[in-house]
């Protein structure tokens, strides 16, 4: 994670343009047309576990999440008509 606390308050509170203002660590200051401002943290889950290097499992079915399209089943079901 990157160095935070880029931002100090005195920028915070001056700041007018539309846009979004990086601190650092994926938080950012999103000020809108209007002048309103609003932090917001983005993140990111990757859908390789760390671990062991293989695709993340969901815990309900214990089988590889994302949109199902990848699977083996799926594979075999469009290749066989099955």
């Amino acid at each position: 994670m990157g160095a935070t606390g880029k931002l100090k308050a005195l920028t915070v509170s001056k700041a007018k343009i539309p846009g979004m203002y990086g601190d650092g660590g994926g938080l950012y200051l999103q000020v809108t047309g209007g002048g309103a401002r609003s932090w917001i943290f983005r993140f990111w889950m990757p859908e390789i576990d760390p671990a062991t290097g293989t695709p993340a499992r969901d815990p309900r079915t214990n089988r590889p999440r994302g949109n199902g399209y990848s699977t083996p089943e799926f594979r075999c079901s469009a290749i066989c008509g099955g």
